[in-house]
């Protein structure tokens, strides 16, 4: 087992030392999961990852339940590219098996790569698009207005006191529509999702805080803050803690969870008839954890984001009733900032602040998601359909036109300086520099310059590039 980020340091490598990391690639298979949640740059350096994996003769598996149709493909390209340069080099058959699987077994595929592959997965994903259209409801969505509270974030203030009022409002609602009773108390365990750290962190610390918060709701509220910046000791015990409340594959095991049994013990001492069991996190709760919430309330940051999110509601059960996810109308981003800014929808969301064509225009930045989102189809089911298929230039909605724009240049990547087709070219200035990684950090992490081809004399500038 190894983390993307140990591996990368081989492929982005800054000294020669570092090229041990690709010892593990050399010796090894490579799984990648969840590939479509990362940023444009970091894909940059995955699809070189896919291509050294071919390269080395080695098999590479891609899993995500959100994955489009053109990320398939273009990661097909470049595990095939390499695995073409290896069997050359090793003169070997030039044949590789690709195998498209999904949880509806009827429609698992295998083929080779002497079928038109890329005609292949268009129709996979067809088929796939229509079984899961099939599927029961299981979440439905809400908009939550916040548009009056746009730009009201002030120094000594992050947010305005009425934004907190309303997701209360907010969390009341969903509790009452979306419970299990348990000795006659209705429990409910909540998610509230944010795309930052600083807004999860401000919104529990005012909950916590908050000394009138059960009186309010009317019920016995715990919270839990849950972030990536946490002590690993603590997001340890965390996580912990978590898997065991949050798993609801026997309802038995959830009645009889300590916290659970305690905090309807105390309600009923309390003459409280509710019980509200808290997570405020961030994007960490998309990926890797097998929790099941009975609702939640999410910032939008791309469909992704938001259908992973919505993984985490109702997981292990079938049953559905009301509306159990609520979305923000706007970005954190614009209810924290006191003005505007470039991007409200990027780290985490699709903007890409090194192509223009990926921005929203400044009419659409203030808009709010039924706007800007494809919110009629998340009203009426969310599931991964928003995502899978990319719509060959037809666009429903601003973030949609952003999300295709940002895929479908790792194909058409003309305007992509350093781009990962012209690492595939062979140019010697990039296999004998760091230039592409340069231009292309793994996470931007750390970022003091890129450097670039620009001038009329082919000669290599420098810019200073701002860290993210």
């Amino acid at each position: 087992m190894a983390t993307i980020d140990y591996l990368i340091n081989g492929i982005n490598a800054w000294k020669s030392s570092k090229t041990r990391f690709l010892t593990r690639l050399m010796t090894s298979d490579l799984i990648i999961d969840e590939i479509d949640s990362y940023q444009q740059d970091d894909l940059i350096s995955i699809h070189k990852l896919c291509y050294l994996t071919g390269f080395y003769g080695k098999k590479l598996i891609i899993s995500s339940a959100t994955i489009p149709d053109v990320l398939i493909s273009t990661l097909y390209n470049a595990y095939q590219t390499g695995y073409q340069r290896f069997a050359k080099f090793g003169d070997k058959a030039d044949k590789i098996y690709v195998g498209l699987f999904s949880h509806h077994d009827r429609l698992n595929k295998i083929y080779t790569n002497n079928d038109s592959i890329d005609s292949k997965i268009n129709q996979y994903i067809q088929e796939l698009y229509h079984a899961i259209e099939a599927e029961p409801v299981k979440r439905k969505a809400t908009m939550l207005d916040i548009g009056d509270y746009l730009h009201s974030g002030t120094e000594t203030k992050t947010h305005p006191p009425e934004f907190y009022y309303k997701l209360i409002e907010s969390m009341r609602e969903c509790h009452q529509n979306n419970h299990t009773v348990i000795d006659g108390i209705k429990v409910s365990t909540g998610l509230v999702k944010f795309s930052n750290t600083v807004d999860c962190f401000e919104v529990a610390r005012f909950l916590l805080n908050l000394s009138e918060l059960e009186e309010k709701l009317q019920a016995v509220v715990k919270i839990e803050c849950y972030h990536a910046r946490h002590f690993p000791i603590k997001r340890a015990y965390v996580e912990q803690q978590l898997n065991k409340l949050l798993n609801r594959k026997n309802s038995k095991d959830f009645k009889n969870n300590k916290l659970v049994k305690a905090s309807v013990e105390k309600a009923k001492c309390e003459n409280y008839t509710n019980v509200i069991l808290l997570v405020v996190s961030t994007t960490i709760i998309e990926i890797g954890r097998d929790f099941d919430f009975d609702w939640g309330i999410v910032e939008p940051a791309s469909h992704w984001s938001i259908v992973q999110t919505a993984g985490r509601i109702l997981r292990h059960r079938e049953q559905y009733d009301k509306n159990n996810m609520v979305i923000l109308s706007h970005s954190m981003k614009a209810v924290r900032k006191s003005e505007k800014v470039d991007c409200y929808y990027r780290y985490p969301g699709p903007e890409d602040h090194k192509n223009q064509d990926n921005y929203l225009s400044s009419d659409e930045k203030e808009q709010n998601i039924k706007q800007l989102f494809d919110f009629d189809k998340l009203s009426e089911k969310i599931d991964s359909r928003v995502t899978l298929k990319n719509q060959d230039g037809i666009t429903d909605s601003a973030i949609k036109r952003v999300e295709n724009n940002q895929i479908q240049s790792l194909r058409d990547d003309k305007k992509i300086l350093f781009s990962f087709n012209s690492y595939l070219e062979e140019n010697a200035a990039e296999y004998l520099t760091t230039a592409n990684s340069d231009e292309h950090p793994f996470r931007r992490s750390n970022i003091k310059e890129s450097t670039y081809k620009q001038d009329e004399y082919g000669n290599w500038l420098k810019r200073d590039v701002k860290t993210y």
